[in-house]
């Protein structure tokens, strides 16, 4: 099971609906949120909503940082979690320096590790535009792939589930839909 933390303040309806609905085109997924555990039996996904990162040991898996992340005192542990921030989040891009961890930014710019090529209402273009280690270890190459959409969605919960679709390790060689 992979595990994906989605980090930040309460807001975030738009990141959750496209999590939980990739997610499940791909495995389906497990979600605990407020203390209400839902989902699917024996889920490919287990998805962790918190307004902060957790302690976390030893659990390889995927932290996806909304923008209304706030930052946390005190040293993060991230042991094996592979964080995803839109690459204007200052807050989380802050509290992770230091960290020794591959970061994933998603947004419009060719810095950005994944990144939109085109985007209209119901399919979208994405580029991974450089390598990219799987939660298993296993290396991906950059290139482009297509994702088709069942309803409107925001780049960064577009590539933020690409993200996580890649680091699981789901094919992106027939494009995604979700």
């Amino acid at each position: 099971m992979t595990t994906v933390l989605l980090c930040g303040g309460e807001n975030g309806g738009q990141m959750r609906q496209a999590l939980v609905r990739a997610l499940n085109q791909y495995g389906g997924v497990q979600r605990f949120a407020k203390e209400q555990l839902e989902g699917n039996h024996e889920p490919r996904f287990c998805l962790y909503e918190c307004t902060k990162i957790p302690a976390v040991s030893h659990t390889a898996g995927v932290l996806i940082l909304k923008n209304s992340y706030e930052e946390q005192e005190g040293p993060l542990q991230l042991s094996g979690l592979v964080p995803v921030l839109e690459q204007h989040n200052s807050r989380a891009l802050h509290s992770l320096q230091g960290q020794n961890c591959n970061v994933i930014s998603c947004g419009m710019s060719a810095k950005d590790t994944l990144s939109i090529a085109s985007l209209d209402y119901n399919r979208a273009v994405v580029s991974l535009q450089r390598n990219l280690v799987q939660l298993s270890g296993s290396v991906i190459e950059p290139h482009d792939f297509t994702v088709q959409l069942s309803e409107e969605t925001g780049v960064y919960p577009l590539l933020a589930c690409c993200a996580v679709l890649l680091l699981a390790g789901v094919p992106s060689s027939q494009g995604y839909a979700f």
